[in-house]
């Protein structure tokens, strides 16, 4: 049996919006919604930047960094997610300190408690961020080639 709701046209239309932004996103690869509903709404110019962003991932016209970065992001989620199933990437940094560089990579397990995993990279002490970033790359490339 269907049941009918009558709710007014306005409602109806940002209803319909709503859905295509969802499916937008879910259609170039949006696949955890973990906390989805406890984000604030966003204005149309933030929208605009969204989609624009999304659009470039999805055609592959990335910068450098922004690769690079997509990059470590995937690579630190599967580690948080190998480490915990389940879990969520939080965030990371990549931090110099004076005997060496440091990646902290943070996640959220599934009954929202915290977790950290702490690497340290073979890198020279002296190295740049840029360098630390690319040997981080190499190093998960010959990783993935290895498997």
């Amino acid at each position: 049996m269907t049941k009918v709701v009558t709710i007014p046209a306005q409602e109806y239309q940002r209803l319909l919006e709503r859905d295509t932004d969802l499916e937008y996103l879910e259609n170039n690869g949006v696949d955890n919604w973990s906390g989805y509903g406890e984000g604030e709404s966003r204005g149309g110019e933030d929208d605009a930047l969204i989609r624009a962003k999304v659009d470039r991932l999805a055609t592959e016209q990335l910068t450098t960094q922004e690769r690079q970065m997509l990059t470590l992001h995937r690579a630190f989620l599967a580690l948080i997610c190998e480490e915990c199933p389940g879990a969520t990437l939080n965030g990371f940094s990549i931090v110099p300190l004076w005997n060496g560089w440091r990646i902290n990579i943070n996640g959220i397990r599934p009954d929202g408690g915290t977790m950290r995993i702490v690497v340290a990279p073979d890198v020279p002490t002296d190295a740049d961020y840029a360098t630390v970033v690319a040997k981080l790359i190499a190093d998960l490339q010959t990783a993935e080639g290895g498997k």
